[in-house]
């Protein structure tokens, strides 16, 4: 989740935009142009780094009071090498980010041309150059050749990666698969090499953007389970679920562990998932400690695997996949009262494929109470929650005859719609109870740079923004375009999510924050 994993540097692939690769960079100068604001100090060379992406050139000084700049390939005027290690870019739009590590609305000025000057502090121009000149020259193609052309680049970028074995934690690894792979989080898709060793499972980014880890890995022994998953509606994805070993076990292990309770990875295709998958699960080490956390005695008839350890984690991959009888035993868990109902919804969607890596798949948990005007609640009284055996478009009855109605008319026109007409089938909601809007709308005051990927560089305005349960509540149960269920961090014990703890500029509303 947002919590785990900290964005510690200004630039991240969140300031990418959607389809955007990252390429490659290089340490830099920058003539600031003084008609574009922000170099406060009028520094004739501003030292920092010179980041190239497939749809935009970006700027990030050193200095972290003058914001990084994105000089767009669909702005740029001129690009022109002006000694070995010097070029000009000459652009009619800028958009500047992060002034002072911020997470605030981006800056955009238009319709202004500026001259940037930029020197590579120890390469040649002609390690940029051509690159730049290409992503130029790409970004103005059509829609359909341009993403050929960029998918067929990336694919020999990947290809042309190797995992650096130097990075395995013992030198007694056994390095037994290797290829490409994306590690997916919340709007972020990190292109790398996935290695399985006999030990250890390996992760590394194409590119070290953060500066810090190379290469992120955790031991076999404490994988939990592996699940498959989809990505994008196929079926490419793998979800490798962490454990933190325990003293004890750490004692024993040795090197870094994940730095996220799971890693969503997904592949070119369903057969290189899957050998991907064999790889790990052959390995004997594979989730020794889930021992510890999940006694024999319950996991019932499975059949046996080749090595110890390994049926635990078995039945920890078919209970998340709800294969093998799992979906069953853990409903009847719930209906005797061993498992918690957070526990139960929480497995419901886990089982269902959603994740906490991905915004398109997030958990939903439902509203549950529906009374925000009290301050003290009597839960003996049934009108203080919401109906369950209803979807959030039921919920009242004047709004659900709008609905039918709406299905209604719909059918009515279709009946009389030749077959050459675009009329949709008819529906009852025009909209979903989850999307990555939704979840960001709840999430804004948690993950403000999320925010502003998803919308642009922009947030929307306060009277929009998540302010109060009771006016949520109000507009899930009475606008006909809003039937959004809630999230699970409205129901787990750290308030942290909830909690207007961001130092982004939201805008001002008439109410109080939300808390």
């Amino acid at each position: 989740m947002f919590s785990r994993r900290k964005l510690g540097k200004r630039f991240s692939l969140l300031l990418l935009e959607d389809e955007e690769d990252y390429v490659a960079d290089w340490v830099a100068s920058c003539k600031w142009p003084s008609s574009v604001a922000g170099n406060w100090q009028n520094l004739g060379s501003l030292p920092g780094r010179l980041r190239l992406c497939t749809k935009s050139i970006f700027f990030e000084p050193e200095d972290v009071r003058i914001p990084i700049v994105r000089l767009e390939f669909a702005s740029v005027l001129h690009l022109e090498a002006d000694s070995m290690q010097s070029c000009t870019v000459g652009v009619n739009k800028v958009t500047k980010m992060k002034a002072n590590m911020a997470d605030a609305p981006y800056v955009v000025e238009r319709n202004k041309s500026s001259s940037w000057g930029f020197t590579l502090t120890y390469a040649r121009l002609d390690s940029f150059m051509p690159l730049a000149q290409e992503q130029l020259v790409i970004s103005r193609l059509p829609t359909l050749e341009r993403l050929v052309l960029q998918d067929a680049a990336r694919r020999s970028r990947e290809d042309a990666a190797q995992f650096d074995s130097s990075r395995l934690v013992e030198f007694s690894e056994v390095l037994m698969w290797e290829g490409p792979a994306v590690q997916l989080s919340p709007l972020i898709r990190e292109p790398g090499r996935l290695a399985v060793t006999d030990q250890r499972v390996y992760f590394q980014p194409l590119h070290n953007i953060s500066g810090d880890t190379p290469v992120r890995s955790h031991p076999l022994a404490a994988v939990a389970a592996l699940v498959r998953r989809r990505s994008s509606l196929q079926p490419v994805g793998l979800e490798l679920f962490m454990i933190n070993p325990s003293l004890e076990l750490k004692q024993q292990l040795t090197g870094p562990v994940w730095d996220a309770p799971s890693a969503f990875l997904t592949f070119r295709s369903e057969a290189d998932r899957e050998a991907a998958r064999a790889a790990l699960a052959a390995q004997p080490t594979l989730g020794m400690a889930v021992s510890s956390l999940m006694p024999t005695s319950t996991l019932g008839n499975l059949n046996q695997p080749q090595h110890p350890h390994s049926q635990q984690l078995v039945a920890a991959g078919q209970l998340l996949e709800a294969a093998g009888g799992w979906l069953q035993r853990v409903m009847m868990a719930w209906q005797l009262g061993k498992v918690s109902n957070f526990d139960y919804l929480l497995y419901l969607n886990l089982a269902a494929g959603r994740s906490f890596n991905d915004l398109a798949q997030w958990p939903v948990f439902p509203w549950v109470v529906k009374d925000y005007k009290n301050a003290v609640l009597d839960l003996g009284n049934d009108s203080v929650f919401r109906d369950l055996k209803k979807p959030m478009g039921a919920q009242t009855e004047d709004r659900l005859r709008i609905f039918r109605q709406r299905y209604h008319d719909m059918e009515s026109i279709a009946q009389h719609t030749d077959a050459a007409g675009d009329m949709p089938k008819p529906f009852m909601y025009g909209t979903h109870y989850s999307t990555p809007g939704y979840v960001m709308f709840w999430l804004v005051r948690a993950a403000p740079g999320h925010m502003l990927r998803l919308q642009a560089g922009k947030f929307d305005a306060p009277d929009r923004l998540f302010n109060s349960l009771q006016d949520s509540w109000d507009s899930a149960t009475s606008s006909t375009t809003d039937v959004k269920e809630l999230i699970p961090e409205f129901y787990m014990l750290e308030r942290e999510a909830r909690q207007r703890r961001c130092t982004a500029t939201l805008g001002n509303h008439p109410r109080k924050p939300a808390c």
